[in-house]
């Protein structure tokens, strides 16, 4: 069927619709836009007439590849795509299809709703109600929430609140805003709970109407963030949401919770205080490297190489050092060759005697050596330092090289002459 012959192609269809074998269905789906007009009416009539002698599921798998068909451009297919969605719909009870919302694939799921939507299977807030919250896939929570504005008034609201416990940010912040249109007692708690969202639109649904209210958000935020029994989740939200406020005012407050025994939480209490006090940047990234969770010292990585934030060295790495972390400090000194050569030497003596290690510095070595033509300038003391002959001699040592060709390319990127 995927043979370059026509020809071929049309008679490995009547062959296939004479097996009516479920392996074949993709094979001849591929050939419902076939540039060829005898081969794609005769694929679209062999899985029309397949409809009915294959499974559930295998009916189902198809929906995309015939939907897709709406875009092609050789024909219009629109008749043909509607003969099959009716074959199907006779074939497959509505349950299985409002099944097929949360189908793991999401191709099939998309096209599940398509086929509910045009064929009106179900009252559109049933299918709402199914998808929402549970569905994984991005694109459908999106339609779903949208589609609720489009329904009676009177059924929104409880679809609404569905869609608040979607776990996508981008569709709570979309429920939550005609939710809060009215000020109420029922609302303002609705709009404490959700200021404490993870997601930043959410919550700045949810502060504008509780400022309205003249409620003081901060004062929300910082009740909450220390209210016992506060989960990670909104423990991160209510430190993101000072940080919004500018509540410089909570800056012990925020900073307590950089020693918190959860790494996430820790870490949004350092973007919380780097946005409050941005002039002690440095300070803070310093302090980052003292976590004990290497997820939250990477934030100096991003502070340093992305944002400009001045490190020193040396204190930097010896904090490295402390939590065994080889790579970050690599990772640190990515931007200077020469200090990693620095690092690489300092390390050798310590490699003798673990084999991980070694092997890593023999890679970083042969790194190095494999893009040091781009090199910048050594300072004057690591030009006096790679001109040691023992210097050599370990970095020979490690990439397994002739000292002599070492020593040419060092003297070389060096500008000795």
């Amino acid at each position: 069927m995927r043979y370059y012959d026509g020809y071929v192609r049309e008679s490995a269809l009547h062959r296939a619709a004479a097996l009516a074998s479920p392996e074949l269905l993709p094979a001849i789906a591929e050939r419902l836009n076939d540039w060829v007009p005898q081969v794609r009416t005769l694929a679209q009539k062999v899985l029309l007439g397949m409809v009915s002698v294959i499974d559930t599921r295998e009916a189902l798998r198809l929906l995309p590849a015939v939907q897709r068909l709406h875009q092609a451009g050789r024909a219009d297919h629109s008749d043909w795509i509607a003969s099959f969605e009716q074959a199907l719909v006779k074939k497959i009870s509505p349950q299985i299809i409002i099944d097929g919302l949360l189908d793991p694939d999401v191709h099939v799921a998309r096209a599940c709703w398509k086929l509910v939507e045009a064929w009106r299977l179900v009252p559109p807030e049933a299918a709402i109600a199914r998808l929402l919250p549970a569905t994984p896939d991005i694109v459908l929570a999106r339609y779903a929430v949208e589609t609720i504005f489009r329904l009676p008034e009177q059924v929104r609201e409880p679809l609404f609140e569905r869609a608040l416990e979607s776990s996508f940010g981008m569709v709570r912040a979309i429920a939550l805003r005609p939710l809060l249109t009215k000020e109420s007692t029922e609302n303002d708690a609705l709009a404490i709970r959700m200021a404490t969202d993870l997601q930043a639109w959410v919550r700045m649904i949810a502060s504008g109407y509780l400022k309205r209210r003249g409620i003081d958000v901060a004062a929300v935020l910082a009740e909450t963030l220390q209210a016992a029994g506060a989960n990670s989740m909104t423990m991160r939200g209510c430190l993101a949401g000072l940080a919004e406020q500018g509540s410089t005012d909570r800056l012990d407050l925020v900073r307590s919770f950089t020693r918190h025994p959860m790494a996430r939480v820790q870490l949004s209490a350092y973007f919380a205080w780097l946005r409050l006090e941005p002039s002690r940047r440095d300070e803070i990234a310093l302090d980052v490297l003292h976590s004990p969770h290497r997820r939250v010292r990477k934030l100096v990585l991003q502070l340093v190489h992305e944002e400009g934030v001045y490190v020193d060295a040396e204190t930097a790495l010896y904090l490295m050092a402390e939590h065994d972390d080889v790579d970050m400090m690599f990772a640190f000194l990515q931007s200077d060759p020469w200090a990693s050569l620095e690092l690489i030497v300092q390390m050798e003596p310590q490699s003798r005697q673990h084999p991980a290690l070694r092997a890593r510095l023999e890679r970083e070595f042969e790194a190095w050596f494999a893009a040091s033509m781009r090199f910048t300038a050594a300072s004057p003391a690591q030009r006096a330092r790679f001109q040691d002959g023992d210097i050599v001699k370990v970095l020979a040592g490690l990439a397994s090289m002739d000292e002599q060709k070492v020593m040419r390319r060092l003297t070389f990127l060096l500008g000795v002459p």
